[in-house]
């Protein structure tokens, strides 16, 4: 169809001048008065302006609508399209009014927006939601080139990695928008529909099943820890340790190799265990909420979100950082595309923020507060170190399994590569920001069970790496000890292996590790030592020294 627009000739003589008008934009453009791209999911005009981009109920033209009696020929006939009820539901449903549902059934139709077929239930604004998640990739830079392989559209149309991407998305608005309150029955629905799908696979053996209910009691840690609830964060990874317990005794695992997808739900779990160690030392630095003499106590909402406002207000770069690693949490949902396996990163940007982050602490064991009940390390969050670390490893993650080819060395003067696997490097550096640095955890020791788990998925990259530490040496091999040692100063300090089998397997192994690297670096002596655990991060003032080296003594002892 052709419209009109007044024009005004050279002779001042009103002219009528015609263009096309698009009948299948997205509701937005057309209330917008504006002509609308018809790009899907989403039009460019949205995502600059930042709006839910929604195309709605397509109708067909007249002349269309009175040839649909007509049969087509096969070739000519439309794609199939849900139709009816709340898109994306794969059964029928009986309504109510707190989640309205009806049922669908494929019929001819027109051609189909790909997030009309969502696996799951979307009510209460879940679509717009979603929406809102995918489009704020390109606000925060990190939309692929390739859209295909963003991580949002890759989540799509799988129902347990949509409903975490739900979740996440619902705490990324409420950061990012100061509030909750538009997406709460959104968000409230898609977390009792995630401990309703825990609860059905609890009884399920196959492994698959097990590294789903990782992930998803995982990002329900994630999101409680976000919104405050602290404690009940913490019962949720105190659970998921039980539960991982129960399903991987300890003892059979030590040894064991993992899939992707279960190489996935640990990574998964180091980033959660990370995430949540770090805000609840935030938390416990904060004057409002600040006890020496005791434990953190949980808090009120409203009370929580202002000091979560007035942090972000304060630290570095804090919310654009923090918002943007959240983004990108998808790419720990589902299995990479096909063909990709992860592989070694270049640890250079955990290792840089873990820097900057020691020598804060550092500043402060020099300056200390004469107060005890000042903040300790208040300026340790404000530089915004550990949200940087955040991203550090998000997006070291997303290289690890991205295409030959696009990883990406920091600029600057050249510099040796701290090659290692993600989930290595990961977990030593939690261990360090818990026991050397005495940062994370609010300065409590690691639960055991998640102590030891961590300690094994270590293990197995330090075997996995230990004949490249004989042959490479330098850089690598400094990596590999800074790690071995690491791991082994956490059991030192909590004293796991007094009681424990597991540990004191452990333990047994970690010293071999450091004799062994000894032997190939061909130093005896803790100063030397001490100095190759510099060269990756290392304290200038430990406070624990004298627990380092009697392990260094120990395990370099001629037996």
């Amino acid at each position: 169809m052709e419209t009109e627009v007044n024009n005004t000739d050279a002779k001042g003589k009103k002219t009528r001048q015609s263009h096309s008008r698009s009948r299948t934009g997205c509701v937005i453009c057309k209330q917008r008065h504006i002509r609308c791209d018809e790009r899907r999911p989403f039009c460019n005009n949205c995502l600059v302006a930042k709006k839910p981009c929604d195309y709605g109920p397509i109708k067909l033209p007249l002349r269309e609508r009175r040839a649909q009696g007509k049969p087509l020929p096969p070739w000519e006939q439309a794609p199939w399209v849900a139709q009816g009820g709340v898109l994306g539901s794969s059964s029928s449903s009986s309504s109510s009014s707190s989640s309205p549902t009806t049922s669908w059934q494929l019929v001819p139709g027109v051609a189909m927006d790909p997030f009309d077929t969502l696996p799951i239930k979307m009510p209460f604004k879940s679509r717009e939601l979603f929406h809102y998640f995918y489009q704020v990739g390109e606000a925060f830079g990190v939309m692929p080139r390739d859209r295909m392989e963003d991580c949002v559209a890759l989540v799509a149309h799988d129902p347990c990695a949509l409903r975490n991407t739900l979740l996440i998305a619902g705490v990324h608005y409420a950061w990012n928008a100061g509030k909750l309150q538009d997406y709460e029955s959104t968000f409230l629905f898609h977390k009792v529909e995630s401990m309703r799908m825990v609860n059905g696979w609890l009884a399920d053996s196959h492994a698959r099943a097990t590294a789903l209910c990782v992930r998803q009691i995982a990002t329900l840690c994630f999101a409680e820890c976000c919104l405050g609830n602290l404690t009940t964060a913490e019962t949720h990874l105190d659970g998921l340790m039980a539960f991982m317990e129960i399903r991987e005794p300890q003892e059979g695992s030590i040894h064991d190799i993992k899939n992707v997808d279960e190489e996935l739900a640990d990574r998964y779990l180091i980033l959660a265990y990370n995430f949540v160690h770090g805000l609840k030392s935030r938390f416990n630095e904060v004057p409002s909420f600040y006890d020496p003499t005791g434990p953190i106590r949980e808090s009120a909402p409203d009370e929580v979100a202002s000091a979560m406002k007035t942090w972000h207000k304060e630290e570095t770069g804090g919310l654009n950082n923090r918002l943007k690693a959240m983004r990108m949490f998808p790419h720990f949902f589902g299995l990479p595309p096909p063909g990709r396996q992860p592989r070694d990163i270049d640890a250079y940007p955990i290792i840089s923020c873990l820097e900057s982050i020691t020598r804060m602490i550092d500043h402060r064991q020099l300056s200390p507060p004469a107060d005890g009940r000042t903040p300790p390390s208040s300026h340790v969050w404000n530089d915004g170190g550990p949200t940087r670390l955040l991203l550090a490893f998000v997006n070291t993650h997303v290289l690890s399994l991205s295409r030959r080819g696009e990883e990406t060395v920091p600029g600057g003067k050249p510099r040796q590569r701290f090659m290692s696997a993600w989930s290595g490097v990961a977990t030593t550096a939690g261990l360090y920001l818990n026991c050397v640095l005495d940062l994370w955890n609010a300065g409590q020791t690691m639960e055991s069970r998640l102590h030891r788990r961590v300690l094994l998925i270590l293990k197995r990259d330090i075997d996995r790496a230990e004949q490249g530490m004989r042959d490479q040496g330098g850089t690598s091999r400094d990596l590999w000890f800074w790690k071995v040692f690491t791991g082994a100063l956490s059991l030192a300090k909590a004293q796991r292996g007094a009681y424990d089998i597991t540990f004191r397997l452990l333990e047994t192994r970690f010293d071999d590790c450091i004799r062994s690297w000894s032997e190939a670096a061909n130093v005896t002596q803790w100063v030397e030592a001490r100095g190759a655990l510099a060269r990756v991060v290392w304290p200038d003032i430990f406070l624990g020294e004298a627990v380092a080296e009697a392990l260094w003594e120990t395990a370099t002892r001629s037996e």
